[in-house]
């Protein structure tokens, strides 16, 4: 093969071939990125397309026609589309032949404006929204884009600026030379007259091996770069991409479409950086998207979708669905119910009339149960698609329809050893609060994998993956906002999102200035299928997070959209320590600040008037939360050092140090399941205020008497204003749903005015709460708390237990607060008292749910006759005495062998008895101390 070699890209092109030109030339050197050197080129023989032309209709309004266009709020003037007056948004469009996966750069000039902006969008076909490319103010657009399945239409509107108040003018000028054209520039070249293509140099493409074209800085080499990408990808190539230098871009939208098993690595060496400070910080979109297939590929009619014909339970290895017909093993699917919650929370403006609710509804929509899951065996019968693994999520099929769809992978992404700077905060207005240019979307791939990424000053998002099957990354970094921008930090600058994967493992997560490291989402709108239904998604599952830290960060990495993740080993600095998802595992972890499970916003469980959100089980070992902030503020919250805001189906807290002001509190609906066994829980200091518990137990609701007198109320008078606890005519302050099953074992607690507060619920008893081996030191008020509010519901079964506890430096004066309660409190250095139980009939039943070898009863005063005891275990002993007053008579009767009647007198008598076999009940000791006169 003729190779001809030349010093510059100058040189070849400015070559005369003295015979056949050569099949290959080779370009040795280059001065900076994009002069085409440093490169290898084929020749081309076929034909050099011609420049592309115009595909608008009619762009330049000739003759003050509108042919082509529909007009609304527009009309044509003086070869000019032209607003109406008025407040109304001003639509011009018509269909284009766009193609998917192609680049276009769309461009129009702008005249007399002073009102209002223009913008412009692609639109969909396939019921998709409208993609917005561009926005303005200027007198001209100048856009690149790249198309999208089913986009065929353009858009140019005349609207109002953002956030203007209702009625505010729109767009006032005029707009004409409307063009659309397709950018084919692959790094073409002619050499001597003859056309070549640049082809990978030792199977590598470099930037630098492009040139050529308009724009400015290095976006003329990236985009030639893409476009051959493309075309080597699309011809069933796999591609590696080499960026070792500094790249100055603005042009964003890039988009790699890579077919199914197709494989891209694009390597930085360690000293890349693709600078976009000067990118847009209006409008969001990522720098470079690399695309699979995924549901509905890159033409029409490649879509396969099913739905299951019976439900699939957790674990289940195999759906049954309606027709297995084009699935294949190996495949990627997305299992989605249309109607079965997972999470999210929606809230209203509450003190708002019905008809402007509609638009104050805020916090996380509610999403349905989905997952990613690939099938690792042959299907098995037309209706059966068998799995590699069982699944997470039970997907019933009452109520609504679960969705069953092939997302076709790419095969392996692989980025390693790059950086990317980002613009940052808009500072001409305009944009959001979390808006702009991001890095990279990288979307249906089987395995991704990222290798020390550091992404810097991307308000809107640094680097995004969405389904996929498999996710691996090693040290990837995010900084907010550069220093030497305000504000340092800022509640947006997210770092890695997952939207809808099915595993990762992500080592060394970095955050600094940012919102989080690690963000777990599900698919977001549009992004699963063309024809996803409103609420459809899929949740982001098995993650697994080691090391790193984050430094200023609102909250520690994780997301709500997720479920059974784990973080291990990760410091925080002056981070929020929000913990969220389902079925969640920290470990080793350390925070500064307190940790809230849930978000602060929604706290109190009235934000939940549709669902209730829950954590799953949530598991903590030998974590530190030392928040030990002091506020003193009496209008703002106390700090905390873990706070429960939702409800959960386990909390299991092992080894932890927890501090501050309050230093655990459960503030959500259905919180039982709690066990908290060793470690140190601690208020900050000596505390003032009246109520300081170390641990607290909130019961939040009216009583059911309440929420009847407010019915009441309502029907009276349904118009007239209801306080701010109602919501479409009902009482929506949810009530504790339940809070027992609660075990504290060998913790220390420390400096509080209560040490174990608990308030009650109002739908359930309050059952199974044992306090038991540990101490409590510097207590105020009382040791442990059980308040007993109107409607408040506690068990009398003694499964309320205080046992084998001891108190330590300052020490209160009331040791417990129980009120009438049957707690078996016995064992303590402190508080020790009989369980109250009452004689019904002739009958002693003592408390079936006590523990513990013996057990402890007063009975209360009065005359009464016992002829039996029940609920005595075998072996278990209980020393009976009694409130002064009457006479209590133990009979020889039943299953009483006492031999002779013992009567208990006064308070200074006891009777022990022991249970028997065949639930007898024995004498142990009898001790008549009262003294009769």
């Amino acid at each position: 093969m003729a190779t001809s070699y030349f010093p510059t890209l100058a040189d070849a092109i400015g070559m005369v071939w003295p015979g056949p030109a050569p099949e290959v030339v080779r370009i040795d050197g280059f001065v900076r990125a994009g002069d085409g050197g440093d490169a290898v080129y084929i020749r081309f023989d076929g034909t050099v397309p011609p420049p592309p032309s115009n595909i608008v209709i009619n762009g330049n309004f000739s003759n003050d026609s509108s042919n082509g266009w529909t007009l609304d709020g527009f009309y044509v003037e003086n070869n000019r589309l032209k607003s109406q007056a008025g407040s109304s948004k001003k639509i011009a469009k018509q269909d284009v032949p766009l193609v998917a996966g192609k680049k276009y750069r769309l461009t129009f000039v702008v005249a007399g404006r002073s009102e209002g902006r223009w913008a412009a969008y692609v639109s969909s076909t396939i019921g998709a929204e409208s993609a917005l490319v561009d926005f303005g103010t200027t007198e001209s657009c100048d856009v690149v884009f790249t198309a999208s399945y089913g986009q065929r239409g353009l858009t140019i509107a005349g609207e109002a600026m953002p956030g203007s108040a209702s009625g505010a003018p729109t767009f006032n000028g005029s707009i004409d030379t409307i063009s659309i054209v397709e950018l084919i520039d692959e790094g073409l070249q002619l050499f001597g007259g003859q056309a070549y293509l640049p082809v990978p140099l030792n199977g590598v493409f470099r930037p630098e091996m492009f040139g050529g074209g308009f724009g400015s800085n290095d976006d003329v080499a990236i985009r030639s770069l893409i476009k051959r990408t493309n075309s080597l990808l699309l011809a069933g190539n796999d591609v590696r991409i080499e960026m070792s230098r500094r790249y100055q871009c603005s042009e964003a939208r890039h988009v790699l479409f890579v077919p199914e098993s197709r494989n891209v690595t694009i390597e930085g060496k360690g000293s890349g950086v693709i600078d976009l400070s000067t990118a847009s910080t209006t409008l969001t979109s990522a720098w470079l998207e690399v695309r699979g297939p995924g549901y509905d590929g890159f033409a029409e009619g490649q879509a396969l979708k099913t739905t299951l014909a019976a439900a699939a339970k957790a674990g289940d290895t195999s759906l049954t669905v309606a027709d297995a017909t084009g699935f294949r093993m190996g495949d990627w699917i997305a299992v989605t119910s249309t109607h079965d919650y997972f999470s999210g929370i929606r809230t209203y403006d509450k003190t708002a009339d019905e008809g402007e609710r509609a638009q104050n509804v805020s916090g996380y929509a509610p999403i349905c149960k989905g997952e990613l899951i690939q099938t690792r065996n042959w299907i098995v019968t037309d209706d059966t698609v068998a799995l590699g693994n069982g699944l997470t999520h039970f997907f019933p099929i009452e109520g609504g329809g679960v969705n069953v769809r092939r997302i076709v992978m790419a095969g392996r992404f692989v980025l390693e050893g790059l950086n990317a700077i980002g613009p940052g905060i808009s500072s001409g207005g305009g944009g959001g609060d979390d808006v702009g240019t991001g890095f990279l979307h990288v979307r249906h791939f089987a395995l991704a994998e990222e290798k020390h990424l550091t992404t810097e000053n991307f308000l809107s998002f640094s680097a995004k993956y969405t389904l996929c099957g498999a996710i691996s990354m090693d040290t990837p970094k995010t900084v907010g906002a550069r220093y030497q921008n305000n504000p340092l930090s800022s509640q947006w600058f997210y770092g890695r999102e997952l939207n809808g994967c099915g595993r990762a493992a992500i080592n060394s997560p970095i955050g600094e200035y940012c919102r989080r490291a690690i963000d777990l989402h599900e698919t977001p709108p549009g992004l699963l299928a063309s024809d996803r239904r409103e609420g459809e998604a899929v949740i982001t599952q098995n993650v697994q997070m080691t090391g790193g830290y984050s430094v200023s960060c609102r909250t520690m990495p994780g997301g709500h959209f997720s479920i059974n993740t784990q973080l291990t080993g990760h410091v925080g600095f002056d981070c929020g320590g929000q913990l969220r998802g389902k079925n969640v595992r920290w470990t080793a972890v350390s925070c500064n600040r307190g940790i809230g499970i849930g978000i602060p916003e929604n706290s109190d469980p009235d934000t939940y008037p549709f669902m209730n959100p829950g954590q799953g089980t949530v598991e903590l070992i030998g974590c530190t939360f030392r928040n030990e902030v002091k506020v003193t503020d009496p209008e703002d919250p106390l700090s905390f050092g873990l706070q429960v805001r939702q409800g959960i189906d386990r909390l299991y807290v092992e080894g932890c140090t927890i501090m501050g002001q309050i230093p655990v509190e459960f503030t959500g609906r259905t919180q039982s399941n709690v066990t908290i066994k060793g470690g140190l829980i601690s208020g900050l200091d000596r505390p003032e205020d009246p109520i300081r518990p170390v641990i607290a137990f909130r019961n939040i609701g009216t009583s059911p008497a309440e929420a009847s007198a407010n019915q009441a109320e309502f029907d009276a008078d349904p118009d007239a204003p209801h306080g701010d606890f109602w919501f479409e005519g009902k009482d929506w302050l949810t009530q504790k749903a339940s809070a027992s099953s609660i075990l504290i074992e060998g913790v220390h607690l420390r400096n509080g005015t209560v040490g174990i507060l608990h308030e009650g619920c109002k739908d359930q008893d309050v059952r199974n709460v044992h306090i038991i081996r540990s101490v409590f030191e510097n207590i105020d008020v009382c040791h442990v708390r059980f308040l007993r509010n109107e409607g408040s519901i506690w068990a009398a079964d003694g499964s309320l237990e205080l046992r084998d506890n001891a108190e330590v430096g300052t020490v209160p004066t009331q040791k417990v607060d129980f009120g009438p309660l049957v707690v078996n409190a016995s064992g303590n250095n402190f508080g020790n008292a009989p369980m109250i139980v009452s004689i019904v009939g002739t009958v002693l039943a003592v408390p079936d749910k006590a523990v513990g070898e013996t057990l402890t009863i007063q009975l209360p005063s009065g005359t009464a006759t016992v002829e039996s005891v029940t609920g005595l275990k075998q072996g278990q002993k209980v020393i009976i005495s009694k409130a002064g007053g009457g006479v209590i008579s133990f009979m020889k009767t039943g299953n009483l062998f006492i031999g002779d009647q013992r009567d208990l007198i006064g308070s200074s008598d006891r009777l022990v008895l022991a249970g028997g076999a065949s639930g007898s009940v024995v004498l142990l000791a009898f001790a008549p101390n009262s003294v009769v006169s």
